[in-house]
């Protein structure tokens, strides 16, 4: 499935992947000819201890996103939206230093935009509004997947989709769908809604009666 999400751009204080001037953007008031930035891709997700956040009542200033760390509370508010990838380098856990040469760096940084997509955005002179491509992450019962009561073993949630290389799958966004596309979806949804309450009687026969009468 796709998820609407929000691209922002901010200043970079060192070599970033936009650079003005040079990738096709030449005005953009209050910066010149020469200005790294970097990008930055939003969703409305739940917010957890450890993500990075972006703060958009501080939209348009330089340092508006941040860590979050274990001291604040559950209750994020609603301005803050989960950075989901970046072409900054915002690190995700801890830093381990290896200590010689045969231990690995266990650093992982948050997912990216792919180049195809940083060079397409540049083209336009931006892109503000993407899809974005999530994929199915059956619980085991054991993560925390959202939901406020105990969760079934075969609760259904989505994960972002990252590829080996650590990028994400971006996509325009739509303004129409066909008829095949939006029962899809409605499957998709009715599927979810019915793991979470656990129905028993044939489900399927419910969404099928919905989308002759509806669609």
């Amino acid at each position: 499935m796709k998820k609407k999400c929000k691209a922002v751009m901010l200043p970079a204080n060192e070599k970033a992947a936009i650079r003005l001037g040079v990738n096709y953007f030449h005005n953009i008031p209050g910066h010149t000819r020469g200005q790294y930035f970097n990008l930055y891709i939003l969703s409305d997700d739940k917010i957890k201890e450890g993500d990075w956040v972006y703060d958009t009542n501080l939209e348009g200033l330089k340092r508006c996103f941040f860590k979050v760390s274990e001291s604040i509370s559950d209750y994020y508010p609603s301005w803050w939206k989960k950075i989901i990838a970046t072409t900054d380098s915002l690190v995700i856990g801890e830093y381990h230093s290896p200590q010689d040469e045969t231990e690995r760096d266990l650093t992982t940084y948050l997912p990216r935009p792919s180049n195809e997509f940083i060079k397409k955005f540049c083209d336009k002179g931006g892109i503000w509004e993407v899809m974005v491509e999530y994929e199915k992450d059956v619980c085991d019962g054991t993560i925390d997947c959202g939901y406020k009561r105990d969760c079934a073993a075969d609760c259904i949630n989505y994960k972002l989709k990252v590829a080996p290389d650590n990028t994400i799958s971006i996509y325009p966004v739509k303004d129409s769908w066909s008829r095949e596309e939006v029962e899809k979806l409605c499957r998709e949804a009715h599927e979810v809604g019915v793991k979470q309450a656990r129905v028993i009687y044939p489900a399927n026969r419910a969404i099928d009666k919905w989308i002759e009468e509806n669609l």
